[in-house]
């Protein structure tokens, strides 16, 4: 009905069936059905009205719709203005507009502003594109749908360390520098513990 329904140009029903199969989405994972007939905008309305913590759920053994809808959601993800990923030029982070604020790049070439403020900022590689990385990262073949969202997902978040007072994004959650104790550095030298 849904297939014939958006053939037919009948919004309203195309509408009520995208609801019907969200309210049974495990239910028709299980029926023996193609479900590659489901065009590209039928799958966004889908995956638009579907939470991710509901598709985590689900159990899609033959994989007929999961890993289309988790596609669809990492479009939709990405096509806020305010998720745009950019590469830094310097170490290759991902960082988005307003993570650039307060990351600091550890490779960037060093500039003290008029207040006497260290700055070492990313800076945007204009030739590196998110739909191509995306496409590198399906092309390994090692990475499902889900995966790749996460993945994505794990960049775009921003946290806040409560050991060392900063801010981080949700791919470095294990990498806090912050030691209990001092640096020791031996004297004239830069290198310590």
């Amino acid at each position: 009905i849904l297939i014939s329904s958006d053939y037919l140009q009948m919004p309203k029903l195309v509408v009520q069936c995208i609801g019907y199969i969200r309210d049974h989405l495990q239910e028709v994972m299980k029926l023996p059905i193609d479900t590659n007939c489901i065009t590209s905008p039928i799958l966004k309305k889908l995956a638009s009205i579907t939470q991710i913590e509901e598709l985590d759920e689900l159990k899609d053994r033959k994989d007929k719709l999961l890993s289309k809808l988790y596609m669809k959601k990492l479009e939709l993800l990405l096509e806020d203005e305010n998720h745009t990923l950019f590469r830094c030029v310097y170490c290759n982070k991902l960082f988005t507009r307003s993570q650039k604020s307060w990351m600091v790049c550890a490779k960037a070439n060093i500039f003290i502003d008029f207040h006497g403020t260290v700055i070492a900022e990313h800076v945007a590689d204009r030739s590196w594109d998110i739909n191509k990385f995306i496409h590198y990262l399906r092309q390994q073949g090692a990475l499902s749908w889900k995966e790749i969202y996460y993945k994505i997902w794990a960049h775009l978040i921003t946290l806040h360390c409560g050991e060392c007072d900063q801010h981080f994004v949700g791919a470095e959650i294990g990498h806090c520098i912050y030691h209990s104790q001092k640096a020791k550095f031996g004297s004239g030298s830069n290198n310590g513990t």
